[in-house]
């Protein structure tokens, strides 16, 4: 070989070093398509955006599980309170009831009421006979004041008569005396009249 020849020819490497060679194993990727690409990407962003969605859907519906849950929790614990202020006022009913029950036990018995009864019969028969006496006795004592009343007009009437002369003044007075003895209704006074 000559100098020209060598310089135009290109540098080997030296022959201790191998030189890298082609795998023939691996097969060469084909290119894909444009279109193959851009429909595979749309639909991967499609898929991606629907599990995104049904991501947020499926947050929001524990959301609102999580809020179901804490108000039928507020409704459990209203009907609790409720259900304990019931009791609370069932065992005043009770406290009230045996207080109630107590002082019924302290009333009389059966015999005990029979006999008060008996008694009190006693006691109205008692008070009847009473009035009644009462009643004759005052009707007695009115009769008498009426009586008394008589008298009195007529006596009146005497001095009206002797001292005064006066007829017609007198006059008067017995006529109201005769009245007194007629609503008196006793024979005895017939022969006054």
């Amino acid at each position: 070989m000559s100098e020209a020849d060598s310089k135009k020819e290109p540098l080997q490497p030296p022959a201790s070093e191998p030189t890298p060679a082609v795998d023939p194993v691996k097969p060469a990727k084909p290119a894909p398509s444009r279109p193959a690409s851009s429909g595979g990407g749309k639909s991967l962003a499609a898929l991606a955006l629907l599990v995104g969605l049904g991501g947020v859907a499926l947050g929001g519906y524990g959301v609102w599980q999580l809020q179901q849950l804490g108000a039928d929790e507020d409704r459990q614990l209203e009907a609790l309170q409720s259900a304990d202020e019931k009791t609370r006022q069932l065992a005043e009913r009770e406290r009230e009831l045996a207080a109630r029950l107590g002082r019924l036990e302290q009333l009389p018995s059966a015999s005990e009421l029979e006999e008060r009864r008996r008694l009190l019969a006693t006691l109205q028969s008692d008070q009847q006979r009473l009035s009644g006496r009462v009643e004759q006795v005052l009707g007695a004592s009115r009769e008498e004041w009426r009586l008394a009343e008589a008298e009195h007009l007529l006596r009146m009437a005497m001095l009206q008569l002797s001292a005064m002369q006066d007829v017609n003044s007198a006059e008067m007075l017995v006529h109201e005396a005769d009245l007194i003895l007629r609503k008196q209704d006793d024979p005895g006074a017939y022969s006054t009249r």
